[in-house]
């Protein structure tokens, strides 16, 4: 199953509320402090992400 980060997505509901106990925008959640990313990170890494990145000029995956 794909869930994109900036999307609702259920699955990791309990994950996120853990984490962001309070509302967060995906701005502060991505271009924040240090404790912001950090929060990100962890997210990623306790549900299993595989973050990709898109090159904004060419919109194609980096390795």
């Amino acid at each position: 199953m794909y869930c994109h980060m900036s999307m609702s997505c259920t699955i990791h509901d309990d994950l996120g509320h853990q984490i962001w106990p309070y509302e967060t925008t995906m701005q502060l959640k991505l271009y924040s402090s240090l404790e912001g990313i950090q929060g990100t990170a962890s997210f990623a890494q306790k549900a299993g992400v595989c973050i990709r990145v898109i090159d904004k000029k060419t919109c194609q995956y980096r390795p």
